[in-house]
């Protein structure tokens, strides 16, 4: 999986995901898998899990109370996410400022790189 990771339609950068790790964990969090920094996203915002052989699941984290955080509102191609669900090949997720193209199979048209 591939995550291009734009900032106000600006490309940032690109996150590759190995065929090893089951779980990317997006937040302000540097010590997360995709470091968005801004205080309006908690430390530990969503994942991306996998299920099956080559599904990824956006999944919830809980959000701290009385942060800024706590009104962030996360959207997979234009829907509110409220509960899991299911992310597939060229969706968008917008999270704050943050916009994150979702590149499941790389098979199926080449994602694009960070410029």
């Amino acid at each position: 999986m591939h995550i291009l990771i734009e900032d106000e339609q600006r490309n940032i950068r690109g996150v590759d995901v190995g065929n090893d790790v089951d779980c990317v964990l997006i937040g302000s969090s540097p010590d997360g898998h995709v470091y968005l920094p801004d205080v309006r996203i908690a430390d530990q915002h969503f994942r991306l899990r996998r299920r099956g052989n080559n599904t990824w699941w956006l999944e919830c984290c809980e959000i701290p109370p009385d942060t800024p955080a706590e009104y962030t509102r996360l959207y997979v191609n234009a829907v509110e996410a409220t509960d899991s669900i299911e992310v597939k090949h060229n969706d968008e997720i917008i999270v704050s400022r943050f916009r994150l193209r979702v590149f499941v199979d790389d098979a199926k048209s080449s994602a694009p790189r960070a410029a």
